[in-house]
Parts: C-alpha cells; sequence; structure tokens
C-alpha cells in the first residue's frame, strides 16, 4: 500500500487529500531489435482505494482531472521509495 497526499482544487478552495492505493511495478519493453524480440513495457497499473480529506477524514469523490493528479502522486511516491530502498541495499553492501 502507498500513501500520498495531494491538494485539490474545489472552486475557490484548496483541499488536503490522503490518498491510498497500490502501484504495480513497470517492466520496461524492448523497443529495439529484431521484430521477434521486441515487448510493450508491462504493469504501472495504479489503483486508488481510498481518498479522504486530510482534515476532516470525510471521503472525497474525484474527478478525472483529480484522479490523474492522484495517481501521478502515487506513483512518484512509488519510485521515491524504490529509489530510497535501492540506495539502502547499495550502502548495506559497502558496509559488508
Amino acid at each position: 500500500m502507498i500513501y500520498a497526499t495531494v491538494t485539490i482544487e474545489r472552486g475557490e478552495r484548496e483541499v488536503d487529500v490522503e490518498i491510498e492505493g497500490h502501484v504495480e511495478a513497470l517492466r520496461p519493453g524492448r523497443y529495439h531489435g529484431p521484430p521477434e524480440r521486441c515487448y510493450p513495457d508491462e504493469g504501472g497499473d495504479v489503483e486508488i482505494e481510498t481518498a479522504v480529506c486530510a482534515h476532516c477524514g470525510q471521503a472525497v469523490e474525484l474527478d478525472d482531472k483529480e484522479r490523474e493528479q492522484a495517481e501521478a502522486a502515487l506513483v512518484q511516491r512509488a519510485q521515491d521509495m524504490a529509489e530510497a530502498a535501492a540506495e539502502d541495499a547499495a550502502l548495506s553492501r559497502m558496509e559488508d
């Protein structure tokens, strides 16, 4: 489960929304070489489980633009977590 907070605009108000969801790992495709060895990207799907107001906890219904913003925040958070894990693993190997 991945967590992120996004700020969306509702009319003239800004609302902080806590997003909870899943981000499937992206496996890059291969786009060079002989055609029989090429294949598209796989994975990378994002699923939002919950979206609630950060201040009152009430569920927030996201429109398409807000959903895209929330999905981008979850993907960014997943990438940040993966990079931090890779750095920790590299440091751990250096210490051994």
